[in-house]
């Protein structure tokens, strides 16, 4: 079974995950933590401005869970095709 990787959000004990799935976990941490991390925030903050004071990072699923991160809901045409 492969895992999916998300780049996710917290704030208040909430998770949303925001970007994924990627098969692909160096994809997956360049947009959670390394140079795309900006685009992912303001992207959320364009969406809701209280972004900014959210914790971004990271979850591993399995396989077997299916989601959508929800910038890929917001906007498929731009985040869709980062998917790896």
């Amino acid at each position: 079974m492969n895992d999916h990787y998300f780049v996710s959000c917290q704030d208040n004990g909430k998770t949303a995950l925001l970007l994924g799935p990627f098969t692909n976990k160096e994809n997956c941490e360049n947009f959670a933590y390394g140079d795309m991390r900006s685009a992912v925030v303001d992207a959320c903050c364009a969406i809701d401005p209280k972004s900014w004071f959210y914790s971004f990072g990271m979850v591993k699923m399995s396989e077997s869970k299916t989601y959508t991160g929800v910038l890929n809901k917001a906007n498929p045409e731009k985040w869709n095709g980062v998917l790896s």
